[in-house]
């Protein structure tokens, strides 16, 4: 869950992005841009259930936001 107007918005620009599972393993890493506090991300389909997250980085390596999900298979 996202909480508009809690965080500071994100400057215009370049962004890394990395897929991590719930220990922190890297599983797809890629780039986006921001626009208008926006970040369009395709991501690779998530093969195991349980927790992930996405990360945004700076082109300087400097960590912007990190953002939980779950992921859910056998319903």
């Amino acid at each position: 869950v996202v909480h508009r107007g809690v965080e500071q918005p994100l400057g215009e620009g370049p962004v890394q992005v990395e897929l991590v599972d719930r220990v922190g393993f890297p599983l797809w890493k890629g780039s986006s841009a921001v626009q208008h506090d926006t970040v369009d991300v395709h991501l690779p389909r998530i093969t195991q259930s349980g927790t992930h997250f996405v990360r945004l980085y700076a082109p300087q390596g400097e960590l912007l936001r990190e953002y939980a999900f779950q992921v859910k298979w056998g319903f």
